[in-house]
């Protein structure tokens, strides 16, 4: 029996729920729900890999979706405090 390999992740995807799922399946709605989205016009990041690209097609007509190659970088001020703190603790731990 072969093994399928795990392919590297090559990037995330933003994902935007655009449409309301009110009249969708109820098997859609919880499609919805478990890409995590909690309402309508939020924005959410998921890696791209085939079981999130196998519900967004399943729940396309839902959704916008953004593909970004590269790595997404936290920002804004809680953010940079937390990167800062954890480079402090990580200069601790060397010297």
């Amino acid at each position: 029996m072969t093994t399928k390999k795990p392919k590297a992740v090559s990037g995330k995807i933003h994902l935007k729920w655009i449409r309301s799922a009110i009249c969708a399946p109820v098997k859609q709605k919880l499609v919805v729900k478990g890409l995590g989205f909690t309402r309508l016009n939020q924005v959410i990041e998921r890696p791209d890999n085939p079981a999130i690209r196998g519900m967004v097609a399943k729940v396309s007509y839902l959704l916008e979706v953004k593909e970004t190659p590269e790595e997404f970088k936290p920002f804004g001020r809680r953010s940079l405090a937390k990167a800062q703190r954890e480079s402090a603790k990580g200069a601790a731990k060397q010297g």
